[in-house]
């Protein structure tokens, strides 16, 4: 994950609990003015075309104790350049265990290979997230 965004701080992590065993913990001691201020990128090396039926999904947990903040987060393939137009989104449930989620939709027009990406909004409140692993698939 390629995490940005001000007052964060983030950090590969061992953890033997999630697919895969490493993990990247987010902490945010404060919300941001703005959600999307702070967030988590991973690029897409292959193409999409018009219609594909894409499922974005990834492991995710809000760490540390069972009353931090569980609000959801967005979640997106989208355009990785200017006007970073949205390929398929939708919003994600956040819980104290590690959990593979989803969104799922249909491709909205074509993206070469490298010009799409994975992109996370992490900053609807102040908490510490762990991301796993995380996988773009085409339905058949």
């Amino acid at each position: 994950w390629s995490v940005y965004g001000p007052g964060q701080t983030h950090k590969a992590r061992k953890d033997g609990t999630v697919q895969g065993g490493t993990a990247m913990r987010v902490t945010i001691p404060s919300k941001p003015t703005n959600a999307w201020d702070i967030g988590a990128s991973l690029p897409i090396q292959r193409d999409i075309a018009k219609g594909d039926r894409l499922i974005l999904a990834f492991w995710v947990r809000v760490a540390g104790n069972a009353g931090e903040a569980l609000t959801g987060l967005g979640a997106a393939i989208q355009q990785n350049s200017a006007p970073h137009a949205p390929i398929v989104q939708g919003r994600i449930t956040l819980s104290n265990e590690w959990r593979l989620v989803h969104v799922k939709g249909v491709a909205n027009g074509d993206y070469p290979a490298g010009k799409a990406n994975v992109a996370l909004t992490l900053g609807d409140a102040a908490r510490t997230i762990d991301l796993g692993p995380a996988f773009v698939m085409k339905a058949a």
